[in-house]
């Protein structure tokens, strides 16, 4: 019963067929059976060590080991003062990371809010609400805008829905979602008939049949893959072969000087004595603690600039990269829509400033112009504001309370410095088969006017005019073929744009000789626009997607990886 597998290619009934589920929900008393068999939905993580098994962990090294037999080898000989200062530098040793470890692990705890805490669900026929975590396969699920996506789902309607699904999947624009089935191999990005745990619904509603839940859901099959071993870093692995080498050899002289002593007739036990004072003197007590400290310094300096760090040694690894493998969405850009070029009244102007901070600039060619002194552009720039259902939160953390294209014409109004506050009359959300949304709004002086935005060829279909130089213009016969009444006012391009101190950091990288890939779920065309806007490719190059990953050879593929530095519609996995 419990995982989606390949329902994203089947039809909705065969949904509810295979998961013994109906439109009008689960019973409460089979909800409670499932929820038995399958467990709370929520992500589990391995049992955690306690913190006695922890620390003795840290002390898990060779070289660490070493110390501490020859502590006891120091104390036997009566040499106290020695061994104390060898306890103290493993104890040192073991705190440090110890304490490291406990920093990192209370960070991570912030970062695992993915879930909302109740969610509205159709049981027994009646909608109600339950807490997510009591959410099994089968409950059939009511979502609206706003709403975090509370498992997978698999839509049987939906009515103009959209999702932010940047989280898991790296697309920058929110995916509008339907109910038809999809190919068998459609990747996630391509499966638009599911909704996925942790994403986020930025407008419309929907309705579905939840087909997995907690640790099978995509988001947990991550999660899980998070969770495994760890493998040494390259300072471990060298550490430890000098602790080898080091035992090695002073066994070894040792055994020489024990042997020697012993064929000139001195005693056995003074013999014994000088060899092991000789094995307790040639191990570096002090190393161990000195790595320990510099690396615990390069953890402070990697936390100054807000990176999170889990484990000590992966400190070094970093200093041994030689490849970046990086994200795109949200990493090399802001992950927020930003509108960048403006076209009013026949002009085409540009924009500055991006993401959510409502300061920019307008310039046509290289002059900086007040937008507020140019009536065209302020039309266009407040009919795209009126004409949102979106809210822009500022506070300590800024936030957007709806779709994040309509955040970004927002913004672009508030650049302006216009005021486009309005009182809304009647809303025509957007529609997949009209491809637009209107509203009706009255103004300050108490004017009704109609905005209207969407795809710009259902938009010019209802166009007669359009405005240039602060008037209007009469559009061409051929459109005015059906005529409705509007007049066009602009045309807005906005795109997630790169964050502004990337090309500075690669340029960096390169000098280090450390080379950078982007790997990203977002389509192929954006990531190569991207990849060029931040000068990480030229132009003849080229982005491999993760269906051609999946069919090459490993000889392909390690050719393949040796050349390109774009990967797009790449899986989590």
């Amino acid at each position: 019963m419990q995982g989606e597998s390949s329902c994203h290619a089947l039809a909705y009934d065969q949904v509810l067929l295979r998961l013994s589920a109906s439109p009008h929900g689960l019973s409460q008393r089979e909800a409670e059976r499932r929820l038995r068999d399958v467990g709370l939905n929520q992500l589990v993580e391995k049992p955690r060590q306690s913190l006695l098994a922890r620390f003795i962990a840290q002390l898990g090294d060779l070289m660490t080991q070493v110390l501490l037999v020859a502590t006891a080898v120091s104390g036997l000989m009566g040499e106290y003062a020695d061994a104390a200062i060898i306890v103290a530098i493993v104890l040192l040793n073991s705190v440090l990371g110890l304490l490291q470890e406990w920093r990192a692990e209370k960070a991570l705890v912030a970062l695992k809010k993915l879930a909302s805490p109740t969610v509205t669900v159709r049981r027994d026929g009646d909608e109600g609400t339950i807490a997510v975590s009591q959410l099994v396969p089968g409950d059939l699920v009511l979502l609206t805008a706003g709403d975090r996506i509370p498992a997978d789902v698999r839509l049987g309607q939906a009515w103009s829905f959209e999702v932010d699904e940047a989280a898991l999947t790296g697309e920058s624009f929110p995916v509008a979602k339907q109910t038809q089935a999809v190919e068998e191999r459609a990747g996630v990005p391509e499966r638009t008939c599911m909704t996925y745990f942790g994403t986020m619904a930025t407008k419309g509603r929907a309705e579905g049949v939840v087909v997995a839940t907690g640790m099978t859901t995509e988001v947990g099959l991550i999660a899980e893959l998070l969770q495994s071993k760890d493998e040494p870093t390259p300072l471990q692995q060298r550490f430890n072969e000098l602790s080898r080498y080091l035992v090695t050899v002073c066994i070894a002289v040792c055994a020489c000087v024990v042997a020697l002593g012993l064929s000139h007739g001195e005693p056995l036990y003074s013999m014994f004595l000088a060899g092991v004072s000789l094995a307790v003197a040639a191990i570096p007590e002090g190393l161990p603690a000195i790595v320990t400290i510099v690396l615990a310094l390069g953890v402070q300096r990697i936390a100054k600039v807000k990176a999170l760090v889990r484990r000590l040694p992966a400190v070094e690894t970093l200093g041994s990269a030689t490849v970046i493998c990086s994200d795109k969405t949200g990493t090399l850009t802001c992950n927020q829509m930003t509108v960048t070029e403006v076209w009013a009244g026949g002009e085409g102007y540009r924009v500055t400033g991006y993401g959510l901070t409502p300061q920019g600039e307008f310039w046509l060619g290289a002059k900086r112009v007040e937008a507020q002194m140019v009536p065209d552009l302020c039309l266009a720039l407040r009919s795209g504001a009126a004409c949102t259902a979106t809210r822009v939160l500022r506070g300590k953390q800024m936030a957007v309370l709806g779709d994040p294209t309509e955040a970004a014409l927002i913004v672009a109004a508030e650049k302006a410095k216009l005021d486009a506050t309005v009182s809304l009359v009647k809303e025509f959300p957007f529609d997949s088969q009209r491809m637009l949304m209107s509203v009706v709004v009255k103004d300050q002086s108490g004017k009704h006017q109609v905005f209207t935005k969407g795809a710009p060829d259902a938009l010019f279909a209802l166009c007669t005019e359009y405005r240039e130089k602060g008037r209007s213009t009469k559009l061409t016969p051929a459109i005015l073929a059906t005529l409705r009444g509007l007049t066009f006012a602009g045309l807005g391009g906005m795109h997630d744009p790169p964050r502004p101190e990337v090309r500075a950091t690669l340029k960096k990288c390169r000098m280090a000789g450390i080379r950078v890939i982007m790997v990203t779920g977002d389509h192929a065309l954006t990531a190569l626009a991207i990849a060029r806007e931040i000068e990480l490719v030229g132009k003849e190059a080229r982005a491999v997607t993760g269906t051609e990953l999946k069919a090459m050879s490993d000889d392909e593929l390690a050719d393949v990886v040796s050349r390109v530095n774009v990967f797009a519609r790449v899986s989590p996995e």
